[in-house]
C-alpha cells in the first residue's frame, strides 16, 4: 500500500510496506452510474500486517469498476 503523509503528523510506514485492508460491514459499495457514472467502494476496514491488526482506517476506492463516464452520450 502506498501513501503520502503530512510531514510531522504521525509515523508512515515505508512505501515497501504490505498491508491486509479488511471490510468492518458487508454492502460498503455504491453503485451511482444513473446519478453520478461512478461505482465506488468506501468504509471502514481493519488494517493488518503479517496476522496483526494495526488499526482501523475509513476507504475510498474508485476506478476498479471501469472508467467513469465524463459526460455526453
Amino acid at each position: 500500500m502506498l501513501w503520502d503523509y503530512l510531514a510531522g503528523a504521525g509515523d508512515s510506514p515505508s512505501h515497501s510496506t504490505a498491508m491486509q485492508l479488511d471490510p468492518l460491514m458487508d454492502d460498503q459499495e455504491l453503485d451511482s452510474r444513473q446519478s453520478t457514472g461512478a461505482v465506488y467502494w468506501e468504509g471502514a476496514a481493519r488494517v493488518s500486517r503479517d496476522g496483526t491488526e494495526l488499526g482501523r482506517a475509513y476507504l475510498e476506492l474508485t476506478g476498479y469498476a471501469g472508467a467513469l463516464r465524463m459526460g455526453g452520450p
